[in-house]
């Protein structure tokens, strides 16, 4: 066989992969659904900051309430307001 025959063929297969690797899609799904999974979890994440901070009021509150009512101090009114969000 001679060299330029082989060389045809070579250039051959390689257009044929070429076509094929052009026409398949599957890394385009793959790419799809790493972009949606990273949204949910940039949306996971501040969610869970936010209730982190919420809660963290919560807790507060509730301390304040509790170390009144052991003490026997009358509550003060403006620690029990609910805070402005």
């Amino acid at each position: 066989m001679a060299l330029s025959a082989l060389a045809g063929i070579l250039c051959e297969r390689t257009a044929r992969r070429a076509r094929s690797f052009r026409m398949c899609d599957a890394g385009a799904t793959a790419i799809e659904y790493g972009l949606i999974a990273s949204l949910l979890g940039m949306a996971i994440i501040s969610s869970a900051g936010m209730t982190g901070n919420t809660l963290s009021t919560t807790f507060d509150r509730l301390s304040v309430i509790l170390n009144e009512a052991s003490s026997d101090a009358p509550p003060n009114p403006a620690e029990l307001a609910p805070p402005n969000l």
